[in-house]
């Protein structure tokens, strides 16, 4: 039997996303008012989705993500093929108190995060 399932402490933070769909709007909106495409630091981001019920991008969401996971003193961090690419995406490692890694990408509103280390995949029984 397969395990690909993250563990409750992941699933714990994932699930405080599951009303904050990526949108690219908001980025757009943004872009306009500061007049170019700097980043919204996540107290911004967060302001915002309590404003307009939009959260924004992948980034966005993965900057979010990360600081959520800190907080509860998960390790976390993001990952892209390259950050600088016109159409680039970003997705986040999570790393639970054993030290599995989990990969969680909001930006293409995956279920929830799956187990990356070949350790838990093959693992038979509960991770």
């Amino acid at each position: 039997m397969q395990r690909m399932q993250a563990c409750k402490e992941i699933l714990a933070i994932w699930s405080k996303f599951d009303d904050k769909p990526m949108d690219t709007l908001m980025k757009v909106w943004w872009a306009k008012q500061v007049g170019g495409g700097s980043q919204r630091p996540v107290s911004l981001i967060k302001q915002h989705f309590e404003q307009y019920g939009v959260a924004g991008n992948c980034v966005d969401l993965s900057l979010w993500l990360i600081e959520e996971f800190r907080t509860a003193g998960i390790e976390a961090y993001g990952i892209t093929d390259d950050i600088n690419a016109e159409r680039s995406h970003i997705a986040v490692i999570a790393i639970d108190s054993k030290g599995h890694r989990y990969l969680c990408d909001l930006g293409d509103q995956w279920i929830q995060p799956i187990a990356i280390d070949a350790e838990l995949i093959n693992h038979q029984g509960s991770v």
